[in-house]
C-alpha cells in the first residue's frame, strides 16, 4: 500500500486547517492466506557456492533472480538448489562502461545423500550457462 498526505493545492481548495493523512492498502493478499508446504529436512550437510555475474547494467537483480529459478524448475542437476541470495552488486574498475557485477550465494543440498563436488559443479555450470544464455551475462573472474 501506500500512505502520503493530501496535497496542499487539495488542502487549499477543500478549505482543510491541516492536511489529512490518506492511505490505500491492497487487501486481497491478506485474504489468500499462505499455506506453508511440508518438506522435509535434510541430515546431511549443505554446500555453499558463490557465483558473481558481470551483466548489462539494465538487468535487473530480479530478472537473475527469475532465470535462476527457471533453471532450477527445468533441469534436474540444477534442482539441488534450495536457496539463493544476491549479496554484492559491484559497478566500477574492471568492469565496462553500463555493466554491473552481481554476485549471488547458492545452498544446495539434497535430502538423500552428501553431494558430490562433481553434483555441485554440473549444477553451477547449468546455472551459469543458462543465466548468460538468456541475459548476456559472463562469470567475473
Amino acid at each position: 500500500g501506500v500512505i502520503g498526505s493530501l496535497h496542499p493545492a487539495i488542502q487549499q481548495r477543500l478549505d482543510l486547517p491541516h492536511a489529512p493523512i490518506l492511505a490505500e492498502l491492497d487487501v486481497a493478499p491478506l485474504t489468500t492466506p499462505k499455506i506453508p508446504a511440508f518438506s522435509e529436512i535434510s541430515r546431511f550437510p549443505a554446500v555453499i557456492r558463490d557465483l558473481a555475474f558481470v551483466m548489462p547494467d539494465s538487468v535487473s537483480a530480479a530478472q537473475v533472480f527469475t532465470e535462476i529459478a527457471a533453471v532450477v524448475a527445468a533441469t534436474p542437476v540444477a534442482r539441488l538448489v534450495r536457496n539463493v541470495k544476491l549479496f554484492d552488486e559491484y559497478r566500477g574498475k574492471g568492469l565496462e562502461y553500463k555493466e554491473k557485477s552481481l554476485a549471488f550465494r547458492f545452498w544446495m543440498q539434497d535430502t538423500e545423500r552428501t553431494l558430490s563436488d562433481a553434483e555441485v559443479t554440473q549444477a553451477l555450470n547449468a546455472i551459469s550457462t543458462w543465466v548468460a544464455e538468456k541475459l548476456g551475462a559472463r562469470l567475473r573472474a
